[in-house]
């Protein structure tokens, strides 16, 4: 390759410095002549600087294959951030999938339900309980009359929604009973400790009802009645059992209209304060009329589905 003069170095170096040589014109700065040593050492200078650090030029300077890198890089960067975005999209935005309920609902028969935390429910003919899938929360909605015995778990209370009125504990056996429309919501406690409430803020009272008790929300007066008193026969659809002690008659054929699902009525008022005690295990209708037969002299009829019963007195 030619020597060249020092005019024609210095406007190479000149090119080189801004960065405008091409690969040709820095091997002719390189084997240039060596009279003019100090424009070549300077050269040498900037080259192993070059090499150690490319030198960063102005946007306006970048063209061919170093704007494409440029743009590249910026692309590449902002695709990283679309990514990030995204990702930090779909984990915030799992709170907002739609709960998915799971419900039973009976008809003629009882149900019993094993949930997934150990509790069992027995939910009585015609109810509905209902709770979220996976029963994190130990939460659910009960419409009818259900018997509950909770798996005991501190850490995490197990809550029944019934009508305006909540019922809580942490593990114990307790029935429910609340039917749709009705004003009035029903608990008895078999073991253990409950917490009875009202939805309605301004009855800030919390009643605590123990084994062998009960108590009984009234929503048109918004209070919360507590009883030293357990009524048997409120479970009776699950024990398969009638029980009274000196039970007048007109209570023990409430009970037993609950039991078998018919109505009954006095033909003479003079017998519904006759006093029974007894107990009656998986009983018939034609078991019940029988007892009372004997024990009264009470007759019975029946008008379409309602039976009448009818006789002199005690």
């Amino acid at each position: 390759m030619k020597n060249i003069n020092k005019t024609d170095q210095k406007e190479l170096l000149d090119k080189f410095y801004n960065g405008e040589t091409s690969l040709d014109e820095e091997k002719l700065l390189e084997t240039g002549d060596d009279q003019l040593s100090p424009e070549k050492d300077l050269f040498r200078f900037f080259e192993s600087e070059r090499k150690v650090a490319p030198p960063s030029f102005p946007l306006e300077k970048l063209e061919g294959r170093h704007s494409f890198l440029f743009v590249a890089k910026i692309a590449a960067s902002l695709a990283l951030l679309v990514l990030f975005g995204y990702m930090l999209f779909n984990y915030f935005s799992k709170d907002a999938e739609p709960v998915r309920w799971v419900e039973v609902k009976t008809e003629t028969d009882q149900k019993i339900i094993n949930l997934s935390d150990g509790s069992i429910v027995t939910l009585n003919k015609n109810g509905s309980l209902k709770y979220q899938e996976g029963f994190a929360d130990r939460l659910v909605y009960l419409e009818g009359e259900a018997f509950f015995d909770v798996k005991r778990d501190e850490a995490r209370p197990f809550k029944v929604l019934t009508g305006k009125a909540t019922t809580e504990v942490l593990g114990t056996s307790f029935y429910l009973r609340w039917l749709s429309g009705s004003a009035k919501v029903e608990l008895e406690v078999s073991e253990g400790k409950v917490a009875f409430s009202s939805h309605d803020r301004s009855l800030n009272e919390r009643v605590f009802v123990v084994a062998g008790e009960r108590a009984v929300y009234d929503e048109q007066s918004n209070t919360i009645r507590r009883f030293e008193s357990f009524d048997p026969n409120l479970i009776a659809w699950k024990t398969k059992q009638l029980q009274f002690e000196d039970a007048p008659l007109k209570k023990l054929l409430e009970d037993a209209e609950g039991y078998f699902g018919v109505e009954f009525a006095f033909g003479e008022t003079t017998i519904s304060n006759c006093r029974f005690s007894g107990t009656f295990d998986d009983p018939t209708l034609e078991q019940l009329l029988d007892a009372l037969k004997y024990v009264f002299n009470i007759t019975h009829e029946m008008q379409n589905s309602k039976v009448i019963l009818k006789g002199s007195g005690c």
